[in-house]
């Protein structure tokens, strides 16, 4: 595994959580 992996597997973690936050501060 590459650091392209580790970049892109870090920035789909990151974007997950970033919109369960969004989603969590509407409710």
């Amino acid at each position: 595994m590459g650091p392209l992996v580790a970049v892109s597997g870090i920035a789909v973690v990151s974007q997950a959580a970033s919109i369960e936050h969004q989603a969590a501060s509407r409710v």
